[in-house]
């Protein structure tokens, strides 16, 4: 019952703190356009293509306080979806 207990009152203390925390959020949509006019065998061809390149990505950076802060990010690549960066920062002072 004490575990319980211990485990309840840790889910809420970062459940808390993570509601007041300052979320930064960021991202890069990165597209690439292509115009071509090209004579094949006689007659001109035009062709456009439109693409997202595999380098866009999401993220945010969260400050909890100032001990505390922490970064996740994902990008695309080749049409996959991959973690970039996880992790977190805990300050611990020195007595």
């Amino acid at each position: 019952m004490k575990r319980l207990v211990i485990v309840v009152a840790t889910i809420a203390m970062l459940f808390s703190a993570a509601h007041a925390a300052d979320w930064n959020f960021y991202g890069s949509a990165r597209v690439s356009t292509f115009y071509e006019n090209a004579e094949i065998s006689g007659s001109d061809t035009n062709n456009f293509d439109m693409g997202l390149q595999g380098n866009s990505r999401i993220g945010a950076r969260v400050q909890v306080s100032d001990e505390l802060s922490g970064r996740f990010e994902y990008g695309a690549s080749d049409g996959n979806v991959n973690l970039r960066h996880l992790y977190g920062i805990m300050t611990v002072p020195i007595m």
